[in-house]
């Protein structure tokens, strides 16, 4: 199996020291505090829409990097970009993302 989960949190080291294999997730549609912790969802701007969400993925697939919400660029090592399905529309957030991946040339591939 795999874990996924914040690339540097206190779960990502302790399943590493256990043994685990673990993947980097991180998040296009939500937005990023300079520390590359998630915005609190309960505050204005958390939640991205689509057109945002769809440039944030290929930004951390193509660069590894996110524009904070203070403008701030932060790197985001992950290998695994979840679109959140309690947001609004999730099928078709995910496939705007893949088809600009696609689009930009980026592989998406299987890390099972």
């Amino acid at each position: 199996g795999v874990l996924l989960c914040r690339p540097g949190s206190e779960l990502d080291r302790a399943a590493r020291a256990a043994g685990l294999r673990v993947v980097g997730e991180c998040f296009a549609d939500r937005a990023y505090r300079p520390d590359g912790r998630l915005v609190p969802r309960g505050l204005p701007g958390a939640l991205l829409d689509r057109a945002a969400a769809v440039a944030q993925a290929v930004d951390l697939a193509a660069h590894g990097e996110v524009t904070a919400v203070d403008g701030t660029r932060i790197r985001v090592e992950a290998a695994s970009i979840c679109v959140h399905g309690d947001g609004p529309e999730p099928v078709a957030t995910g496939e705007a993302i893949r088809s600009a991946l696609d689009d930009k040339g980026i592989k998406v591939e299987a890390f099972l």
